[in-house]
């Protein structure tokens, strides 16, 4: 009775040390795709923060241009009103005023 005790026991010890062996296996296996699968994503996740970063300096690169061509807009501007001749006053001048126009009577058409 004593040796088949001895023997049931070992036979259970062989099959949980077996049952223990496999769930270790499952536990590594799941544990290396939960790693594979984070390892995936923080792959995604940097691309994509790359690919935000290059668009952003490609936007502030345009603005720069943009910020520049009218500065240059500007001081042509400025240049063209430098080199353009004064305007004159109209005193004593045979043409009519805006004002005197809009005051004179206006004939009527026929």
């Amino acid at each position: 009775m004593h040796d088949e005790m001895v023997s049931e026991l070992m036979q259970l010890s062989g099959t949980d040390r077996a049952q223990q062996h496999v769930w270790r296996d499952t536990v590594a296996q799941y544990r290396k795709v939960a790693n594979e699968r984070e390892d995936r994503r923080d792959d995604k996740d940097e691309r994509w923060r790359q690919e935000y970063q290059r668009r952003q300096d490609a936007m502030l690169g345009l603005l720069r241009d943009q910020i520049d061509m009218l500065q240059r807009l500007v001081e042509v501007q400025e240049q063209q009103q430098d080199h353009r001749l004064p305007l004159q006053p109209l005193f004593n001048s045979p043409l009519s005023s805006p004002s005197s126009i809009a005051s004179s009577p206006r004939c009527p058409r026929t």
